[in-house]
C-alpha cells in the first residue's frame, strides 16, 4: 500500500462502512477537495447510489467494494486485497440502538 503523511489533493481514501450518516458527509467533503473514493459496505444499492451522487456533485472517482464485516466468514486480507491501492483509510462502522429502545428502563 503506497500510504502519504498527509491527504494530499487527488490521493485515494478508502472508507470502510460508507453508508453511515458520517461516512457519508465525510465522503462529500474528501470528494469536495478532489480526493478519488473507495466505497465499501454491505449494501450493494447504497453504495451505488453514494458513488453515483458524488460523481455528478463533484466528478470524484469512486470504487465500490462490497465487504460484510460483521459476516462469520469476513476476511480482513480480502477486504483489503479487494479496495487494492489506498493512501488513507476511514473505518465508521458502529450500531446504534433503535429509537425508543432505552425509554422503559
Amino acid at each position: 500500500m503506497n500510504r502519504r503523511s498527509h491527504l494530499q489533493n487527488q490521493s485515494n481514501i478508502a472508507v470502510i462502512g460508507a453508508t453511515s450518516s458520517l461516512a457519508q458527509a465525510l465522503c462529500r467533503a474528501f470528494a469536495a477537495r478532489g480526493h478519488a473514493l473507495i466505497l465499501a459496505g454491505r449494501d450493494e444499492y447504497e453504495l451505488g447510489l453514494l458513488a453515483n451522487d458524488l460523481n455528478v456533485r463533484y466528478g470524484t472517482n469512486c470504487r465500490v467494494v462490497l465487504a460484510n464485516i460483521i459476516a462469520p466468514d469476513f476476511s480482513a486480507d480480502q477486504l483489503l486485497s479487494d479496495i487494492g491501492d489506498f493512501d488513507e483509510m476511514v473505518i465508521a462502522l458502529g450500531d446504534l440502538p433503535k429509537e425508543g429502545m432505552f425509554d422503559n428502563q
